[in-house]
């Protein structure tokens, strides 16, 4: 059985790493994000490593509710199913407090935090309606650079614990 896991925020950093080691584990995959040029270039980069892999991408917004939702729902129906959601767009705009930069603690907070939780909240209707699914959640509510080799670990890290184990069914 081939599995399909959407991510969100796949362009880049952990999102995309995630998606190459999705993909080299045989899942197909869903991958969103607000920057699709990336999105087209990581579903390249995918497709020639993985040519039996089947690679769809959504321009999103994760602050956008309606979208959230209307995306999640058009990739279920192009799949015929989301086996797993991966929760991980995110943005790192924060500022240190008492330096008049609110708004970019604002609009961390929303997306990070607001859209997360919508994020949550359309996979776990497609969960229940399914009766099966499953939810992995990066959750930061400030983020930092991040290197190359523990993007890497904390992608395979999340990509095996999301997959079945060899003898599952």
């Amino acid at each position: 059985m081939t599995f399909t896991t959407l991510i969100t925020g796949a362009s880049s950093g952990l999102g995309a790493e995630m998606a190459r080691q999705f993909a080299a584990l045989g899942h197909d995959l869903a991958l969103t994000a607000r920057r699709t040029d990336r999105l087209d270039e990581l579903k390249a980069q995918i497709l020639a490593d993985h040519p039996g892999r089947r690679v769809e991408t959504y321009a999103l917004d994760v602050t956008d509710d309606d979208a959230v939702t209307a995306v999640f729902d058009q990739a279920k129906g192009d799949f015929g199913r989301l086996d797993r959601v991966i929760v991980n767009a995110g943005l790192g705009k924060g500022a240190p407090y008492g330096k008049g930069s609110h708004y970019a603690n604002r609009q961390t907070i929303e997306t990070n935090v607001l859209g997360a939780a919508i994020q949550t909240e359309a996979a776990m209707a497609i969960f229940r309606e399914q009766q099966a699914g499953h939810l992995g959640r990066q959750l930061a509510i400030a983020a930092a650079g991040e290197d190359h080799e523990v993007l890497l670990g904390r992608a395979l890290e999340l990509a095996h614990a999301c997959s079945p184990s060899p003898t599952a069914g």
